[in-house]
């Protein structure tokens, strides 16, 4: 029952879409499709070139079970995005969650980041209590970066300070 955190690789692209569009529309009841995801078709420009941040995956047996990236926004902020767990890989079982999140944290004290920002919706109470038990508290929106991407579901924001 091992879960290997990698740095994202194209030839996982299509898993990565199917795992994070899945769980959008079958889980939170969100009606999108990849067109609406543009930033999915192209992870590597979006994400990781030009040291914007990065992308991870939680691979088990070779499959996408997990998702996390972490932007730059701003000097020494960030935005953390993407964090998606396939349903049967949450808990303390894998840790897969807590994985990802470590790799996120561990990136952020390299590049001398100070403060770690993401956004989220107010009924995903598994994740809000996550994000409390690892160090984020939440915040007014207000507080956010200019420069922070709020997506449409956003209405809940938090804030680690490192």
């Amino acid at each position: 029952m091992n879960i290997d955190i990698s740095l994202y690789k194209d030839e996982y692209k299509q898993q990565v879409i199917n795992l994070i569009i899945s769980i959008q529309k079958d889980e939170f009841n969100i009606n999108v499709d990849k067109d609406e995801r543009p930033d999915l078709q192209d992870i590597q420009n979006n994400y990781i070139n030009n040291n914007s941040g990065c992308f991870w995956l939680a691979l088990y047996n070779n499959n996408v079970v997990g998702t996390i990236s972490i932007k730059h926004i701003s000097q020494n902020k960030l935005a953390l995005q993407n964090m998606y767990i396939h349903k049967d890989f949450r808990g303390s079982i894998y840790n897969t969650a807590t994985k990802l999140l470590k790799q996120t944290i561990d990136f952020a004290y390299k590049n001398e980041a100070k403060e770690i920002y993401l956004g989220t919706a107010a009924d995903f109470y598994a994740a809000h209590k996550f994000y409390e038990r690892n160090g984020f508290s939440q915040v007014d929106k207000e507080i956010l970066p200019s420069t922070f991407p709020i997506m449409d579901l956003d209405d809940k924001f938090y804030e680690l300070i490192l």
